[in-house]
């Protein structure tokens, strides 16, 4: 998932196999050796070992005793299990999957089996097939709780999002008072979009355990993402107090400041952030592109920003983060931070940004001052011509206004594209009407109308309409 990572619930390898033996025999490892001096192929006693062992870390005497076991009952599906925890624990997960088919052949109604085979196919990516596993096993187990939250986990990974989202709450359902079941059901419904039940969930979770730091970091981007900054800046700050060394909750905290207006405290975190980890810019950067390219605005905000707060000079978050908030309407930030790339690296491209953010703020005096340092760099730039065109034709303020400058930019823009854009000839029609010329506005906007239909565009088409019926009765556009 985008948000966090989801708690994997193992059942208890080396607590649960030979759960019967251990409590027999108390785990007397003194017996149970003396039991194999009395007969070697004594698998029992081998598969108890083996299970000890495990639990010691000492996998070494652990795989000799779970082979000895099978060797001696190579029909225990039990101790075909064992040695598959055995294989698993050692790093071998082929010969674990191999060791837990052979049980589950021999014992097809170990529930626990499957889930244990799952949980190996998860983790080597094979998600499918641990799906499945999980599936047998929960046919078995209806109520085995730790089935249900790996299966909703493997179903997240392939973005199946409501089907891991029930299996979450099937978890919460079975254990309600499970911090880690409250914590992954809320972040399946983060990851989902779902903030107030996300919220709900996680703040259980936190609640059942006060300093569960992984759900206090969810809760605080779940508030972040619902505009609910003040809890957001609440959860981080508690976060840092758990974890002051990771950079990423200083990023997170310093992204709600940004939303507060705190641009001092937020230059503050970024700061820290890029201390406690220099490379956190790089890391951030890839983060927000990501989430540009998963149409998560808001998550690529929050990424950009905490790069051109690290990172000042950096041009392509700079660039990037004004675009995005320009097409948020967030016009003065967007502004912000296309001067900003200017100042960087003062191009055409960025001249022309800044016009942009100027014209859609309504300062047209200065986004036209832009549009004309764009064409003095490059006095053939189609876009440019075409939106100082539209100033010098439509602006409400007389002194903006210069029917034949209009006119002769955007004759320009319009043959440089070949008269196929059907805005830029939207533009000429209005300049045409500016300089007084109306049968040439007429029929350059009944073009543009043509062009829209050719199209399917019916939207423009009724634009060009509407502003040909204006010119038809001989007077100029105005914004």
């Amino acid at each position: 998932p985008a948000l966090g990572v989801f708690a994997v619930i193992l059942f208890g390898v080396w607590g649960f196999l030979a759960h019967r033996q251990v409590l027999f025999w108390k785990n007397d490892v003194t017996l149970f050796e003396h039991s194999l001096r009395v007969a070697w192929r004594n698998a029992p006693a081998h598969t108890a070992l083996a299970t000890v062992y495990g639990r010691q870390g000492n996998f070494d005497l652990a795989l000799t005793h779970a082979r000895a076991a099978v060797d001696a009952d190579p029909g225990s599906g039990s101790g075909w299990r064992v040695l598959g925890d055995v294989q698993d624990s050692l790093g071998k997960p082929d010969e674990a999957i191999a060791d837990y088919r052979k049980a589950l052949s021999l014992q097809p109604d170990a529930a626990a089996t499957w889930v244990r085979l799952g949980e190996v196919q998860a983790r080597t990516g094979k998600l499918d097939a641990a799906i499945e596993s999980y599936h047998s096993g929960l046919r078995l187990d209806a109520n085995f709780s730790p089935a249900h939250n790996n299966l909703g986990t493997a179903l997240s990974s392939l973005g199946r999002r409501s089907e891991a989202i029930q299996e979450f709450a099937e978890c919460v359902r079975l254990k309600p008072g499970a911090a880690d079941n409250r914590y992954n059901l809320g972040l399946a419904l983060l990851d989902d979009g779902k903030l107030p039940e996300a919220i709900q969930q996680l703040s259980l979770a936190v609640r059942l355990h006060r300093d569960y730091l992984d759900a206090i970091i969810a809760l605080a981007r779940a508030y972040g993402r619902a505009g609910e900054y003040s809890q957001s800046e609440r959860a981080f700050n508690e976060a840092v107090r758990l974890s002051p060394n990771r950079s990423d909750i200083r990023i997170g905290l310093g992204s709600v400041f940004l939303m507060e207006g705190k641009t001092n405290e937020a230059a503050s975190a970024f700061a820290e952030a890029n201390r406690l980890q220099p490379e956190i810019a790089q890391r951030e950067m890839q983060s927000g592109i990501a989430s540009m390219n998963q149409n998560d605005l808001n998550g690529a905000i929050a990424h950009l920003a905490a790069v051109a707060s690290l990172q000042p000079n950096h041009l392509e978050a700079q660039q990037r983060l004004g675009l995005i908030l320009l097409q948020r309407s967030r016009f003065p930030e967007a502004l912000f931070h296309f001067r900003e790339a200017v100042r960087i690296s003062a191009t055409p491209q960025n001249h022309y940004n800044v016009a942009r953010a100027l014209g859609m703020q309504g300062d047209l005096t200065n986004a036209a001052t832009e549009y004309r340092v764009v064409l003095g760099k490059t006095p053939d730039a189609p876009a440019a011509l075409n939106d100082l065109a539209w100033i010098l034709a439509t602006a409400g303020e007389a002194a903006l206004r210069n029917g034949s400058e209009a006119v002769k930019f955007a004759e320009r823009a319009s043959s440089l594209t070949g008269e196929t854009n059907i805005v830029f000839l939207g533009t000429l029609a209005a300049a045409y009407a500016e300089a007084g010329r109306f049968d040439e506005a007429v029929r350059t906007s009944e073009k543009a109308r043509s062009l829209a239909l050719s199209v399917g565009d019916r939207g423009m088409a009724e634009t060009a309409e509407k502003r040909t019926a204006v010119y038809q009765i001989k007077k100029p556009l105005r914004q």
